[in-house]
């Protein structure tokens, strides 16, 4: 599923790991739109996964970023996990 293969990538130590993610979350919401079928929709565990690929690299404004856009555009109900992941962000960035 995409959410296996963006946690696979998430926990890798390729550096351009967190850009993949992201662009398969894009995909995924295009794919979902234009073949209006909901299932294919990036969900919480979707979004979580982009969030700890940045997190992971201590990238934060972009693990924040994809926070709010999780809140606002997707309309997805971050839990703890989602959260956590971003204060892991903060607490590694420079």
């Amino acid at each position: 599923s995409f959410n296996s293969v963006m946690n696979a990538w998430s926990k890798s130590e390729g550096d351009d790991a967190p850009e993949r993610c992201k662009r398969l979350l894009d995909e995924m919401t295009l794919l979902a739109k234009s073949t209006n079928n909901k299932d294919l929709a990036p969900d919480i565990v979707t979004y979580t996964s982009v969030i700890d690929a940045f997190a992971r690299r201590g990238r934060a404004q972009e693990a924040d970023k994809t926070l709010r856009e999780m809140l606002l555009k997707a309309k997805v109900v971050p839990d703890v996990l989602s959260f956590s992941s971003v204060m892991n962000a903060w607490s590694k960035s420079d």
